[in-house]
């Protein structure tokens, strides 16, 4: 799984300016790593929060932060194959996700702080593929989360 978070750091640095590019792991721990991606040791253009260890290795989870402060909830499906609806449900708490143009789901930025926080407060997130035929779920536990979370807010900026 952590190999997949530095591939995926890698694939979104392969499309920065072609200056020396490096994956730099702040945190890995058993169901969260913390990394980002840098051109120069000091200033990160991409960093992120992955979760590990849910089982399916087509299905990736993740924090990230493109540039500046803001922040988004993604999961990327490796297969390709995204079904019409996704949803997070985090400790009874429901929050719907949108299809992106680049075929991931993510969260509004509306609702990104509420689901922040609620990752941040919670035990367990369920994550729901719907649609498209039979459902999948994948649940994740969110230990962890907060400290990588504060990871790449201290490498990356506050959030």
């Amino acid at each position: 799984m952590r190999i997949r978070l530095a591939l995926a750091l890698w694939i979104a640095a392969a499309a920065m300016p072609a200056a020396a590019q490096e994956v730099y792991t702040f945190l890995r721990q058993e169901n969260w790593s913390a990394a980002g991606v840098t051109t120069d040791a000091v200033h990160f253009v991409f960093c992120a929060v992955k979760a590990d260890g849910h089982g399916d290795e087509n299905v990736w989870l993740q924090l990230w932060r493109p540039e500046g402060p803001a922040e988004l909830v993604t999961v990327m499906l490796g297969d390709g194959h995204a079904p019409p609806a996704a949803a997070f449900d985090i400790d009874g708490v429901r929050f719907q996700l949108e299809l992106n143009a680049n075929g991931e789901f993510q969260t509004s930025a509306a609702d990104s702080a509420a689901i922040i926080g609620a990752m941040e407060q919670g035990h367990h997130l369920t994550l729901s593929l719907e649609g498209g035929g039979e459902p999948k779920t994948f649940v994740y536990d969110l230990a962890g989360f907060a400290e990588a979370r504060a990871a790449v807010a201290k490498s990356c900026g506050a959030s």
